[in-house]
């Protein structure tokens, strides 16, 4: 049960995660029967939201893409009366179906959209009448569905400059506002209130901590709130350069804007000027890019690339891949500030956004990552992630020098036929069911890490972990995998030892405590430094 954004109705939602059922409430008549707006429908799932007298709505009903549509709230038959926003742009090369909706917002005077467009994080503003003025107007059909004729003004954008997005043509707005960082990771702020003029953010990037910004609406000016500057000890490895008159002024600026409360209330201040860079604090001597690979079947496949300024990424130096492709995740280019010792010693850290995630626009359940010139790679993967490093591993052994495996999910066809196990019926929409279904069963046999493990081959060197009170992924799971390679390949204990760690009081989230974190880091750190190396 939740309100919407202006509390006019409740909606009751009844979602597993692969379909939703959702009925309406009216919040001044609570003691009503509720009404249905959508029927289950299984792989569709609904989230509504309203404005004005009309219904907003998130779905993947058509061709299992997110996409927005709307109906007046009087509808006699919902499934009848639903109006798409479509987004793309005349004489680009952005299409609709290149646009990945995650989730709206609605305010007053403005539906903010947040999507991605060509993998990249995007901010969408749509200006809506006040409630009780005139609606938008404008609907025509299109191949037997209504699509709304609204305008869609890009105003804050991780993209290339001339990425714009509008959505009919009739109106066109002037002026487009670049996210900070090209490759980055944009999260809703707490907006609660409905009449707000400004939305709140936060954006980070693998280079940048989070900052808290606020974007002003409809214009899109963006103003930066709080930020907790990076401020790096010097790196026993590298040697530290003077600071030049400029950076020490913006080292103090950054120390003052520390040093200030952090302001929760709307913003009086004027917006930053868009020609004038923000004062964002990020990680000196860093880089972060975003390329494309080519899989075997010719699938473009996105990678972010870190690493530091001017070095090659080619296999000469250290490599970790990190890839999870499941469950429509994204792999966020986020602000991880642990991965920063590897980065200091030299190391390029790749994430990679195989299908499976939620960054391309068609969500498939079959893997598929860059690849490397045999050298100095290594690779991790967490719970769902383990099984693709895993079976990316079972594939080419020779590829990777270390792993690491954390509560990973290795024995999915077991797993899949065990109905017992609490999260298999649940997870048959992400993995299929091999028990009724032929094609599953082959499909999951052919991927399943445990099952093809390949004889007589070196495998690199694996650090795994398992928790025995993990209620997602069997304990039995890890430790089946590492017994394999032990037994069937060319194991070699002492140069590429298979290393299992087994908790007993933990589940299958990491531990809470910072320092527990930490340890885990380190030891994972040490693990890859010991058998892939740094920089030198």
């Amino acid at each position: 049960l939740a309100g919407c954004e202006d509390w006019r109705f409740l909606t009751l939602n009844l979602n597993t995660r692969s379909s939703s059922e959702v009925y309406l409430l009216d919040a001044h008549s609570p003691q009503g029967a509720p009404q249905l707006l959508q029927g289950r429908q299984e792989g569709v799932q609904w989230f509504v939201e309203h404005h004005g007298g009309w219904l907003y709505a998130v779905t993947n009903q058509r061709e299992g893409r997110y996409r927005i549509v709307r109906a007046p709230v009087g509808s006699a038959h919902f499934a009848d009366s639903w109006q798409s926003l479509v987004i793309g742009v005349e004489g680009s090369d952005v299409r609709p179906s290149d646009v990945v909706i995650s989730d709206i917002e609605v305010f007053r005077r403005c539906l903010a959209i947040h999507c991605l467009i060509h993998t990249l994080p995007h901010l969408l503003l749509l200006p809506l009448p006040p409630p009780g003025e005139r609606s938008v107007t404008g609907a025509e059909s299109v191949r037997g569905e209504s699509s709304s004729s609204h305008a869609c003004r890009e105003v804050v954008t991780g993209g290339e400059e001339g990425t714009g997005l509008e959505e009919g043509g009739k109106e066109e707005w002037e002026g487009r506002m670049q996210l900070p960082e090209r490759v980055c990771h944009v999260v809703a702020g707490g907006n609660q209130d409905h009449n707000a003029t400004d939305m709140r953010i936060m954006v980070s990037s693998p280079v940048m901590p989070e900052a808290v910004c606020a974007v002003h609406m409809p214009s899109g000016a963006l103003s930066l709130l709080h930020q907790e500057p990076y401020d790096r000890q010097p790196n026993p490895h590298h040697q530290q350069q003077p600071q030049q008159p400029q950076q020490q002024q913006r080292h103090q600026q950054l120390q003052h804007q520390q040093e200030q409360p952090i302001d929760i209330s709307p913003s009086t201040s004027p917006p930053h000027s868009p020609s004038t860079p923000l004062p964002l604090s990020r990680v000196p001597g860093l880089a972060c890019q975003r390329v494309w690979a080519r899989a075997e079947d010719g699938t473009a496949v996105p990678l972010t690339l870190i690493h530091h300024e001017g070095r090659r990424t080619d296999a000469t130096g250290p490599a970790l891949l990190e890839g999870y492709g499941a469950y429509g995740e994204v792999m966020a280019a986020d602000w991880v500030p642990h991965r920063l010792p590897l980065l200091h010693r030299g190391w390029t850290i790749a994430l990679a956004h195989t299908r499976g995630g939620g960054e391309l626009a068609t969500h498939g359940t079959r893997q598929g990552v860059g690849s490397r010139s045999v050298g100095r790679l290594a690779a991790r993967g967490s719970s769902g992630g383990g099984f693709l490093v895993a079976a990316a591993v079972n594939a080419d052994p020779s590829l990777f020098q270390a792993v690491v495996l954390d509560v990973p999910f290795l024995d999915g066809l077991a797993s899949m036929c065990n109905p017992a196990l609490p999260l298999t019926v649940l997870d048959r929409h992400e993995w299929g069911d091999p028990l009724a279904s032929p094609a599953a069963f082959r499909a999951l046999r052919a991927l399943c890490p445990v099952l093809n493990v390949q004889p007589g081959v070196r495998y690199p060197a694996a650090l795994l972990s398992t928790a025995l009170h993990d209620s997602r992924v069997g304990p039995w799971e890890p430790l089946k995998w590492a017994a394999r390679v032990r037994e069937e390949s060319e194991y070699d204990d002492s140069e590429r030892p298979v290393v299992v760690r087994v908790w007993g009081d933990r589940g299958h989230v990491a531990p809470s405590s910072g320092r527990e974190q930490l340890e885990d880091v380190a030891l994972e750190h040490a693990f890859l430094l010991r058998h892939v190396g740094g920089s030198g």
